[in-house]
């Protein structure tokens, strides 16, 4: 027994830690809260990006949707169509209570009687007006356009809006 005693290897008790990390340890933790933050912020700029894309977008169909809204109602309205110009994209029309109100495309905007329906922040293109059976006297006006952001940064594609109206009072 003696011999077994004499023969046994002696390895030496290694101190215990009880305190602080080893640097391996904190690189790995920084290394992995380091991967999470550049995760969550690639997923925060993404939401930021399309929320502003659908808040453009929906400005844009709005006042599109507004532009439209008021000249239907005015044409719809009127109690007659005095003039129909397809060539320059003016219309002018008697209101109900006598007053003229004329509807044009300076380009970029529509505009009522100097007073534009849409705003300095939207684009307005390709925008056509068709009167028929003729201009001198419509039944029916047909009006198209398009909307899209003047700082399209996103690249958004314009969205086209288009109505035929029924003059009601001639």
């Amino acid at each position: 027994m003696e011999l077994n005693k004499r023969m046994s290897i002696h390895t030496p008790k290694l101190p215990i830690r009880t305190k602080g990390f080893s640097v391996v340890e904190l690189t790995i933790v920084i290394g992995l809260v380091a991967l999470l933050s550049l995760a969550l912020s690639a997923v925060m700029l993404t939401t930021l990006a399309n929320s502003t894309r659908i808040r453009m977008a929906t400005s844009a169909k709005q006042t599109g949707d507004y532009a439209l809204g008021q000249m239907q109602e005015l044409i719809r309205n009127a109690k007659a169509v005095t003039s129909c110009n397809t060539l320059g994209n003016t219309i002018t029309v008697t209101n109900p209570d006598g007053g003229n109100t004329t509807f044009a495309s300076s380009g970029t905007t529509i505009a009522s009687n100097s007073a534009s329906l849409t705003g300095s922040d939207m684009s307005i293109a390709n925008f056509v007006l068709s009167c028929n059976p003729s201009d001198a006297s419509p039944s029916l006006v047909t009006i198209a356009f398009d909307v899209q952001p003047t700082a399209n940064t996103y690249s958004l594609q314009p969205i086209h809006f288009t109505t035929s109206i029924q003059v009601r009072n001639q």
